[in-house]
């Protein structure tokens, strides 16, 4: 479980920094993609989150 909270923690740590470095303006890669790969991208963010969350979900069912 411990393991799926660090994922968990790390997948949302890379995307809050890409987004941080987009709105600080140290990066420019978000006005270069084309809209689809934007709606990929957050599908991908959120997606990512269901899916960790749903394994943690099934390790808290299977402990006692």
């Amino acid at each position: 479980m411990r393991r799926l909270i660090f994922l968990n923690m790390a997948w949302n740590t890379a995307f809050v920094l890409m987004a941080l470095s987009e709105m600080l303006g140290t990066t420019g890669v978000h006005e270069t993609l084309p809209w689809w790969f934007k709606w990929w991208w957050i599908c991908a963010l959120a997606g990512g989150n269901l899916v960790i969350h749903l394994l943690m979900l099934r390790k808290t069912r299977a402990a006692p």
